[in-house]
């Protein structure tokens, strides 16, 4: 039996990582406060539901509260709540641990399945992609504050996972599933299920539509009012949070100093990107598989959503390693090498330029930047 030397490659980087991740995880409780990272929220929900406590009751939500003055409600759907329950067995710290390790390996099982895509890599290709990645400013963040996004990421590269083989059912049920962060994540279903009517595939519309009611009906078992309950607090968070952050929304507030043509701009620059994908979904849909519509795809939700953070943008990796990946398709692993180290470079000086400012909201042209090179690629002929 012929060995696969490609998948063996990363079958060992990854039993060398996990060590690493162990360690990483069991010390970090030491460095940072469990119960004042964003984790916190989670283990928060997870464990009033298992005292059968609604989240979305302001009252006992801040009755339990471990972040005073930081958490006002819970601020995601109630199916969330639900999946979290099983945090709330265990003490905070211990739950910490354990989530911050599976991020880890949610990131690095998704880099791997990505440059598994690439059937003609090298070694050094593989070295170059998960060294630029694991320096992506937002890993980090997001790694240690505990944020949900490390399994987004996961959900998005299993659905290209299971489009490549032709798995469609599956692939959208678990595409539907980024909902669970809806300021950016309607906007990749909204846009995925664009491409998905387009290429007339009914099996992933299936999925789609499966998933999003399997987490809907998740809610109403809980309780029958959530949605109206979760649409009231969405409009909170969108008054609070639709400035000073990383969107064309915060974006606009700053180009146009907060005057009447904030929401003009942010709706005109929103519009375009929209236009843009529709014609990439429609007049090039030759060139369009599942990995060239979702790397433009990530990008473009992050830009339009009415609100999202720098740490969000680790969902960014899959448009990344689709660029990468076609650099070096097209020209060589050197110039895939130029394009990921300026994007970590990127990263950081806008970085240092929110701590210099006070507000990160330049740091929106990370996307903008991963999102005009995803339009280019997935646009331009395959000469490969």
């Amino acid at each position: 039996m012929q060995i696969d030397h490609k998948f063996l490659r990363l079958i060992i980087i990854a039993a060398l990582s996990l060590p690493f991740f162990v360690i990483a995880s069991i010390k970090a409780p030491l460095r940072f406060n469990p119960s004042g990272m964003d984790f916190a929220i989670y283990w928060q929900a997870g464990s009033m539901n298992l005292q059968d406590k609604y989240v979305y009751d302001q009252e006992e939500w801040t009755l339990n509260v471990l972040r005073p003055g930081l958490d006002e409600w819970f601020n995601y759907p109630l199916p969330l709540a639900v999946l979290l329950t099983p945090l709330g067995l265990f003490p905070i710290a211990d739950a910490y641990v354990a989530w911050i390790f599976f991020a880890q390996c949610s990131i690095l099982f998704s880099v791997l399945l990505l440059l598994g895509f690439y059937k003609d890599r090298r070694p050094r290709f593989e070295l170059i992609a998960l060294t630029a990645v694991f320096l992506f400013r937002p890993i980090y963040t997001i790694i240690f504050s505990g944020q949900l996004d490390s399994y987004l990421l996961l959900f998005l590269v299993m659905f290209l996972y299971l489009s490549r083989r032709e798995q469609w059912l599956w692939g959208g049920f678990i595409l539907s599933w980024v909902c669970l962060k809806p300021s950016f994540g309607v906007f990749i279903l909204a846009f995925m299920g664009l491409w998905v009517l387009v290429q007339k595939n009914w099996r992933a519309m299936a999925g789609i539509t499966l998933g999003a009611f399997t987490l809907l009906l998740i809610g109403l078992i809980e309780n029958i009012n959530w949605v109206m309950d979760y649409l009231f607090i969405g409009r909170q968070l969108i008054n609070k949070y639709s400035v000073l952050n990383t969107t064309i929304w915060g974006f606009s507030d700053l180009i146009t100093k907060n005057s009447d043509w904030e929401t003009a701009t942010a709706i005109i620059l929103a519009l375009g990107i929209a236009a843009t994908e529709s014609y990439l979904f429609l007049g090039k849909k030759e060139n369009m598989d599942a990995f060239s519509a979702l790397a433009t795809i990530i990008p473009a939700a992050l830009i339009i959503a009415p609100y999202s953070w720098a740490y969000d943008q680790i969902l960014l990796i899959v448009p990344i390693v689709y660029i990468a990946i076609e650099f070096s398709k097209q020209w060589s692993d050197f110039k895939a090498a130029v394009f990921l180290l300026g994007v970590d470079i990127l990263a950081v000086i806008l970085v240092t330029v929110a701590y210099s400012l006070k507000h990160d909201v330049w740091s929106v042209l990370t996307s903008f930047f991963v999102w005009f090179m995803a339009v280019y690629f997935a646009s331009s002929p395959k000469n490969y």
